[in-house]
């Protein structure tokens, strides 16, 4: 049997040893999770995205096609139905924006638009899931 006075005599040690490991854990997760959110933030904003990914999210929002938006916004230049139509055919078959086209994009799609974008289709590419082609 152990004598009673050997756990006396032991200096007592604190409750908490780790006080400060533990306090930079949590340091280094606030910081992260400040970095993520700012991050984030940062890119759903619409300066930040694309012209491709803003034309499709005006044509989600407005329910209806890309060829729609073109002729919106060729609308409110007075182009020509035939000049509309070869920007949208060099759109299909070369991927090319006119600047008309992107700029009435930019100003007609809201960080709402683009918040509900991203719930709906979270990979950001403008197709749902396993949609195949277009």
């Amino acid at each position: 049997m152990m004598p009673c006075s050997k756990f006396f005599d032991e200096p007592e040690k604190p409750v908490n040893e780790n006080i400060w490991f533990m306090a930079g854990l949590t340091a280094i997760a606030v910081a992260y999770i400040v970095i993520r959110n700012y991050l984030t933030n940062r890119s759903l904003k619409k300066e930040n995205r694309s012209d491709e990914e803003l034309l499709s999210t005006l044509a989600m929002i407005q329910k209806s096609n890309a060829l729609e938006v073109f002729k919106a916004a060729g609308g409110e230049w007075n182009f020509s139905e035939g000049k509309i139509r070869r920007d949208f055919q060099q759109y299909l078959t070369r991927g090319d924006i006119p600047r008309y086209v992107a700029d009435y994009a930019r100003r007609n799609v809201t960080d709402a638009d683009l918040k509900y974008r991203d719930l709906i289709y979270p990979r950001g590419d403008g197709r749902p899931p396993n949609s195949g082609t277009v």
